[in-house]
């Protein structure tokens, strides 16, 4: 399998840098195993978008996909 993308927004830019290259399956996978890196990370809520579409619940990844990891979002 080939890698995903993931990129960091806000406070998660700060703790994992701008971007990586991870082999995972599904979003479940790649929040596990940043919480497993970050311990403060298991404790925030976090929103995730998959090739420029947020998602909401677990999705497939496939190689070539692009994650972005942001904080979530505050209407205002």
């Amino acid at each position: 399998m080939e890698g995903v993308k993931v990129l960091f927004f806000g406070e998660f830019l700060e703790w994992f840098g701008k971007e990586r290259y991870v082999r995972v399956k599904d979003t479940y996978t790649l929040k596990v195993l940043l919480d497993k890196e970050k311990e403060e990370f298991a404790c925030r809520n976090v929103s995730f978008a998959v090739n420029q579409q947020v998602i909401h619940g677990n999705i497939q990844l496939e190689a070539g996909d692009v994650v972005a990891v942001m904080p979530p979002f505050s209407g205002g």
